[in-house]
């Protein structure tokens, strides 16, 4: 506990606070996917387009995947060809980075962890 300009704040309060503060953006996130649905799918469409391998990519990603596991899953030569496919997803916040320090993995960003299974899979 820790006390500065005469209050105290716990561990308890501070992990309090930032659960509330999750499940608040949680319902932002869930309310923004629901309200801009049709927009979302028409961005994933139109970045991933027809090709199998873009489409394959994003499915591996419904859960963390690093580039070398995205590498062996979709038969890539190097990381490089993981990255100019990873490029455009990123570039259009359909992926995001799910850890920052190496090896560094990719996860399906809220706009789509939000949208129902049923959306999802068409």
């Amino acid at each position: 506990m820790s006390k500065a300009a005469g209050f105290e704040v716990s561990s308890d309060q501070l992990k309090g606070e930032l659960i509330e503060i999750k499940d608040r953006l949680d319902g932002l996130e869930a309310l923004q996917a629901h309200v801009h649905r049709k927009e979302i799918q028409a961005l994933i469409v139109n970045t991933v387009g027809e090709s199998a391998t873009m489409k394959k990519l994003l499915r591996l990603c419904e859960t963390s995947q690093t580039i070398s596991e995205l590498q062996n899953a979709l038969k890539l030569n190097s990381p490089q060809a993981v990255n100019n496919y990873l490029a455009p997803l990123r570039d259009n916040g359909l992926l995001h980075h799910h850890s920052t320090v190496a090896p560094i993995s990719y996860r399906w960003s809220p706009l789509i962890r939000r949208l129902s299974k049923a959306v999802r899979d068409r």
